[in-house]
């Protein structure tokens, strides 16, 4: 489900403008589109109470197909694995920013997935894949598009925490990389 606003950019179209502009580790979109009549009615059932600002909004399902399939981050082999995962992801980030003008917003542990693929000999190669572009944004918009904060708490950079009235800015990103990598390594390295 997606929030249907004409000023958000679903994650379809955000994925076709990194695939046209070859950014690597990010998904390959196979297609995409709205489920025709699956839209939510719970805006319509809010009760205004002399102009209270209406918090929910209108959700359009909507589906998405990607040609890769990930692994959970938690699945890395070693530490090594863990560090060359996120450290492509960066890559991405970093090839996003500069090539297609967006920024991911949502850096976490659950954005950050393990592709293994078999190559010509038969062998498994592993590269990162940065998922989950929902709430990503273009460099090139200024100011908020919507109310709430976007990103998951428990990744996000000190300085979005601290003041949420603050903007998202590349820096925060690059912190949230640093974050999942500490949690992934205190989690789950012995």
């Amino acid at each position: 489900w997606r929030v249907d606003s004409p000023n958000l950019l679903k994650e379809g179209d955000t994925l076709r403008q990194l695939n046209k502009a070859n950014v690597h580790f990010v998904p390959t979109l196979v297609c995409d589109g709205d489920v025709a009549g699956q839209t939510t009615s719970s805006p319509d059932h809010w009760c205004d109470r002399d102009g209270a600002f209406n918090a929910m909004k209108r959700h359009v399902h909507y589906r998405l197909v990607v040609k890769e399939i990930g692994q959970n981050l938690k699945e890395f082999t070693d530490s090594r694995e863990l560090v060359e995962v996120i450290y492509e992801c960066i890559c991405a980030h970093a090839e996003a920013f500069g090539e297609a003008h967006i920024l991911h917003r949502d850096v976490s542990a659950g954005n950050i997935l393990i592709l293994r693929t078999r190559n010509a000999d038969g062998e498994i190669e592993t590269s990162g894949l940065l998922n989950d572009w929902d709430l990503s944004k273009s460099i090139d918009i200024q100011g908020a598009r919507q109310a709430d904060r976007t990103g998951t708490w428990q990744f996000m950079s000190g300085r979005l925490l601290d003041d949420p009235c603050k903007s998202h800015e590349l820096e925060d990103d690059l912190e949230s990389f640093l974050h999942v990598l500490i949690y992934e390594a205190v989690q789950y390295l012995p």
